[in-house]
């Protein structure tokens, strides 16, 4: 029973040794270089490899870390003190992004196989609100299709036009913004429009059965 305990107690000393070591013997960029080649080796894509020097680079920028930097700078502290203050411009989202990352690097450097960095500590993610967007009530569609004064100027007039473009059709936002004055034929379509809905309306008065002119098509003629 002695005996075991010794050898444990070898073993323990063993490690702190090695790890004493290996921190001492690499700095912060060596050890990031390290983890970018063996990353690489795992065939992790451009994007992700991009990602990670990235997010690094703004750690890094904002630490004022450079080549001179040890390793044991890179602690809890200084990796909250980049989060939280993210977090006071950035969206929870964008912080979680640049987090992960460097997260990524930071437990590959307390791997217990390497060690570089001794005191281990938890990096938690930002809490994500679920937040649906706001559809638009009755009145707020009312107010959006209420048509402007005749006085009223172009850009006015334009926003109805794209505003009524979009209810009508659902158009997307990169739909609308290729949109060209030559590729407006409004007047041709609505004389298009008004012959046809006359057509209509001339069919349906002569035809007792139909009930009348529709409340639908009263606005047409």
């Amino acid at each position: 029973m002695l005996e075991n305990k010794t050898r444990k107690a070898e073993r323990r000393m063993k490690r702190t040794i090695k790890k004493s070591a290996t921190a001492d013997s690499i700095n912060l960029m060596e050890a990031f270089a390290e983890f970018i080649e063996e990353k690489e080796a795992q065939n992790k894509s451009a994007a992700t490899i991009h990602n990670y020097k990235q997010s690094f680079e703004k750690y890094c920028a904002f630490n004022e870390f450079d080549d001179n930097t040890g390793i044991e700078e890179a602690d809890q502290k200084a990796f909250l003190h980049w989060v939280n203050t993210m977090a006071q411009d950035l969206t929870p989202t964008t912080v979680n992004h640049y987090l992960r990352d460097v997260r990524t690097f930071l437990n590959w450097c307390m791997d217990e196989d390497r060690a570089y960095i001794e005191k281990r500590f938890k990096m938690k993610e930002l809490s994500v609100q679920d937040t649906k967007p706001k559809a638009f009530s009755d009145d707020d569609i009312a107010l959006l299709m209420e048509k402007p004064n005749r006085k009223a100027d172009f850009a006015e007039w334009r926003t109805y036009v794209i505003v009524c473009w979009i209810m009508d059709n659902g158009a997307r936002a990169q739909t609308v913004c290729c949109v060209k004055m030559e590729d407006m034929t409004e007047r041709k379509h609505l004389n298009e429009n008004k012959y046809r809905c006359s057509e209509h309306l001339q069919t349906l008065e002569s035809n007792p059965d139909s009930g009348g002119r529709p409340k639908s098509l009263r606005r047409c003629d």
